[in-house]
């Protein structure tokens, strides 16, 4: 008798450590999953919410993208994230418009309206400028700007709502936290 209650309690026993196994193992799977993606979202890639609307059309408010925190050389007219230059705290969103190499020219129309344009852009594509920044580019680099080793220039989609290379300059590829990706 007193053998087959050993026998039922080593039954029971064994059911416990099973159920005890099962749990500690999905534990473990849950556990395992989440620093895969703690790593992935700290490390690879992450999402990004968008906040105003200076890369209109392309992104608006709300609009939520997933960014590449491994690749960090951007190319013309990808998106990046960038810190943005003496505002440790402040990330913000805009389009790659000059890499290392490319010159930038500023210079005011006959019209009064300011512009800053690529040499050697066969598009010809313009980005207008207020007297502000306009003042700030020619004071801080003159007629011109070389895009220097390790340096992007950019600007938002929305060029009349966007603060922007425009209003501080060039960027250190340092800077980037992610590019957009596809």
């Amino acid at each position: 008798m007193e053998n087959i209650k050993i026998i039922q309690d080593n039954n029971i026993q064994n059911k416990q450590n099973k159920k005890q196994n099962m749990i500690f193992a999905i534990l473990m799977t849950i556990l395992i999953i989440l620093v895969i993606v703690l790593f992935t979202f700290v490390f690879v890639c992450a999402p990004v919410k968008i906040k105003g609307d200076s890369m209109n059309p392309s992104l608006s408010d709300g609009d939520i993208i997933m960014i590449s925190k491994v690749h960090k050389q951007p190319v013309l007219g990808d998106i990046v994230v960038y810190q943005k230059p003496n505002e440790k705290n402040m990330t913000v969103i805009k389009r790659v418009v000059a890499v290392e190499g490319d010159v930038l020219y500023f210079w005011t129309k006959p019209s009064g309206l300011s512009v800053l344009t690529k040499k050697d852009d066969p598009t010809k594509q313009e980005y207008s400028l207020s007297p502000t920044q306009y003042h700030f580019l020619t004071t801080t680099y003159g007629n011109s700007v070389t895009i220097q080793k390790g340096e992007i220039f950019t600007i938002g989609d929305n060029f009349s709502n966007s603060i922007d290379g425009r209003n501080y300059g060039t960027i250190p590829i340092s800077a980037i936290i992610g590019i957009k990706l596809n």
